[in-house]
């Protein structure tokens, strides 16, 4: 599985979080743009304050760092 993650992000492609089932917290950053990662996180903090949902691939990747941090 490393194998593949690794050919992914070398040939620039992308996976489907919502289907993922391999992807880390390290690589939440070499798919998506860290301003787009924090804009996400923001606008999620703001509609969700109290981390209600959630889902078990976004707190895996490190999405949702609030709802790790409770």
């Amino acid at each position: 599985l490393q194998e593949i993650k690794a050919l992914t992000f070398e040939h620039k492609g992308k996976f489907y979080l919502a289907k993922d089932q391999i992807l880390g917290s390290e690589d939440l950053f070499r798919q998506f743009e860290p301003d787009a990662v924090e804009l996400l996180r923001k606008w999620k903090q703001q509609m969700d304050p109290d981390g209600l949902l959630s889902s078990a691939a976004a707190q895996r990747i490190g999405l949702l760092p609030s709802i790790l941090d409770k």
